[in-house]
């Protein structure tokens, strides 16, 4: 019996060790103030995952643990306020950073980079 608990806690050891995370490198951050949220979401599913950071000014990193999924969008803005949603002025355009993508990637890939947008500082890209 202990044979075989022991086999378990090795095998169990290998799978957290063998699994993969997704990294988005997010550039652009233009201060420190709150969070940056991230959120994946495969095509036709309904359950997306999420990861979050603090704030940097530059670029920080997320690692979403375990996506398994070939094809999906990402959506990340920055929360500079800490309200968990993404600002609007009064035409709706976002006063806060943002950038969203379909990731296809040709081979499997395990990372990928985007950079914020800000709709207040438009050459800033």
């Amino acid at each position: 019996m202990k044979t075989i608990c022991f086999i378990i806690a090795l095998l169990s050891l290998y799978v957290s060790a063998s699994a993969k995370g997704f990294s988005i490198s997010i550039g652009n951050i233009r201060n420190d103030n709150g969070n940056i949220l991230v959120m994946l979401q495969a095509d036709g599913q309904n359950k997306p995952v999420y990861g979050m950071a603090k704030a940097q000014k530059g670029e920080v990193t997320i690692t979403i643990e375990e996506v398994t999924w070939e094809h999906f969008t990402i959506s990340v803005f920055h929360d500079e306020n800490e309200n968990w949603q993404i600002d609007t002025d009064e035409q709706g355009k976002p006063v806060e950073g943002f950038a969203r993508e379909k990731h296809h990637p040709k081979k499997k890939e395990d990372a990928c980079k985007l950079k914020l947008f800000y709709f207040d500082n438009p050459l800033e890209r």
